[in-house]
């Protein structure tokens, strides 16, 4: 333990935050050096320029990267746990860029994301549960929340609310980055958490008949975005997005802009659809120009691109080729279009899936799986078909490996060996194995039964 008075509580401080054990010497040792050089040059240790300029010279002093980082962390909790006169306070205090409550919280949790260009879905589910979590902790000041209440929860989750494994993971993600970005806190090792049971499941795959009975059951535009779900295998978001631009009629490729993970791929398009994609941008066209001549705003476009190019909403390559039927009126006042909404599509398909008869839980991602076995069916390899899905890691495509062996399965079961000998329609029979072995053969494969000579010797 280092000398300093300072230090009294500070070990306690620093396992409550999540310092490992065995790093404890390190941090203290570092806010020690802190604390005597505050003192010898007489300046306040909660000040902000005085661990500035610390941190700026121990880093030049040649100290590793991740040492910087230990001295930069004890010294905040510090700052955060300990008043000017070294006693331990009672709520820590808010440092400056810190914050301070939850509505701060989800204010700076939409900057980190928005700065990091992840997609609003991945913003919504954040946001979801960065609610849930503020709810759990209840009453307790945000200054105070630590690692062990996000521990709580995540275990709240499993053996209460009895979430699946791919919930409790998201909800996980969603702390980690609340608590590295937002509120600049450690966010210990949780490997002891309980976690929700793993289950691995096979997808949904629709053979090339169902297909067709699903897309019979479809009317246009649903059926011609579904074809092009199961002809690419787009995702739905990646399918409902596509702008006229996307559409390279030239070189008879799909463009897929920011994907899953902000990737771009392009996908082969479909020679039969060529055509009738042709004719369903003749009728996009109609409502693209009528749309101008309301004096309407156009589409929607992504990101910042509307400041640096105000006009290109207005061009016809920007536009939808899955547009809303409804426009959206911004706060402004301009009235711009918007893509085909998911969920109605969703509802669709799930219509359709029941006209069709089909008993399988089928819906729009199911044709991305149908697409992808399919292919392999046909022999494409794999990693061809992980590049024309997009996946970054070759173990999420392997998946539909697995699923080919199951619809390919040539074992046969032993009741398909049976002559259950119906004579005359009389179910009074006696079942006789076809193609039985003899007697000797069964008995060299049983070595325990009685009578059985057989040496392994």
């Amino acid at each position: 333990m280092p000398d300093s008075p300072h230090l009294a509580n500070m070990e306690a401080v620093l396992l409550a935050n999540g310092i490992k054990p065995n790093t404890l010497p390190f941090h203290l040792a570092w806010l020690n050096r802190y604390l005597k050089a505050c003192l010898a040059n007489q300046v306040s240790p909660l000040s902000v320029e005085s661990a500035r300029a610390f941190l700026l010279q121990f880093a030049q002093s040649g100290k590793a990267q991740f040492q910087v980082a230990q001295a930069e962390k004890v010294i905040r909790l510090y700052q955060r746990h300990f008043d000017a006169g070294g006693q331990l306070r009672s709520t820590p205090a808010v440092l400056d860029g810190e914050v301070s409550s939850w509505s701060q919280a989800r204010q700076k949790l939409e900057e980190e994301i928005q700065l990091r260009q992840y997609s609003r879905k991945t913003l919504r589910a954040y946001r979801h549960w960065m609610v849930a979590f503020a709810e759990f902790c209840g009453e307790k000041p945000l200054s105070v929340i630590t690692a062990r209440e996000a521990k709580l929860f995540l275990t709240f989750l499993a053996l209460e609310r009895h979430v699946s494994a791919s919930t409790q993971s998201q909800a996980f993600n969603a702390l980690l980055f609340l608590f590295t970005h937002v509120l600049q806190r450690e966010y210990s090792d949780l490997s002891d958490t309980p976690r929700a049971k793993t289950a691995k499941m096979v997808p949904t795959v629709l053979s090339r008949d169902e297909v067709s009975r699903l897309l019979v059951n479809l009317e246009n535009p649903h059926r011609l975005l579904a074809k092009i779900l199961y002809g690419c295998g787009l995702r739905l978001s990646e399918g409902v997005a596509l702008r006229v631009q996307d559409l390279d009629f030239g070189y008879h490729r799909v463009v897929v802009h920011s994907g899953k993970g902000g990737k771009s791929r392009n996908i082969p398009m479909p020679e039969r659809m060529i055509e009738e994609l042709r004719e369903h941008l003749l009728r996009v066209r109609a409502r693209f120009e009528e749309d101008r001549t309301m004096g309407y705003g156009g589409a929607f476009l992504p990101g910042r691109l509307q400041d640096k190019l105000p006009k290109a909403s207005l061009e016809w390559g920007w536009y939808w080729v899955f547009p809303a039927t409804r426009l959206v009126e911004l706060p402004d006042g301009r009235r711009l279009r918007f893509h085909m909404h998911e969920t109605g599509f969703q509802k669709a398909i799930r219509s359709a899936v029941d006209k069709a008869g089909i008993s399988k839980r089928a819906s729009s991602h199911t044709l991305r799986h149908s697409y992808a076995t399919h292919l392999l069916q046909m022999g494409y390899d794999i990693r061809t078909i992980q590049d024309l899905l997009g996946h970054r890691d070759l173990d999420t495509t392997m998946i539909y490996t697995h699923t080919v062996q199951a619809l390919n399965n040539s074992v046969v079961s032993p009741i398909d060996r049976m002559d259950f000998g119906f004579a005359g329609g009389d179910p009074t029979f006696t079942p006789q194995f076809q193609n039985q072995p003899p007697k000797e053969e069964i008995a060299a494969f049983h070595p325990h039964r009685r009578g059985n000579k057989r040496s392994y010797g």
